[in-house]
């Protein structure tokens, strides 16, 4: 498991085409297995990283080449990115409903008091 975990971090940060033994794939930050809150910095499989909210590794591709390119793009022409921050407020929504759940349902389970 460190393992995948250790691979999942060096492709991330040199792609996964780091040992020259892979065939290299063309990536976009709009692909669909692109992680569009790591483009944010706002991941929640990193964010709760060693909290009790631990989500694991993100299933999908975080690559700081392609957080570079939509910084870039972002800049250039932020008209361009209405349907995308849609998609990422959805997904932030989903996160902070998961969470919120996770609360209540903690916060029921729990017979002591906070007061």
């Amino acid at each position: 498991m460190a393992t995948a975990e250790m691979r999942k971090m060096l492709d991330s940060l040199m792609g996964p085409n780091r040992n020259g033994d892979a065939t290299e794939e063309k990536r976009s930050y709009t692909d669909p297995d692109v992680c569009k809150l790591f483009l944010l910095g706002l991941c929640p499989h990193e964010l709760f990283n060693n909290t009790k909210n631990d989500l694991g590794t993100c299933p999908l591709v975080h690559h700081e080449g392609l957080k570079v390119e939509y910084e870039e793009a972002r800049a250039r022409n932020p008209r361009e990115f209405a349907s995308f921050d849609f998609d990422i407020e959805r997904e932030l929504e989903r996160v902070v409903s998961d969470c919120d759940k996770r609360i209540v349902k903690v916060s029921s389970t729990s017979s002591h008091s906070i007061y």
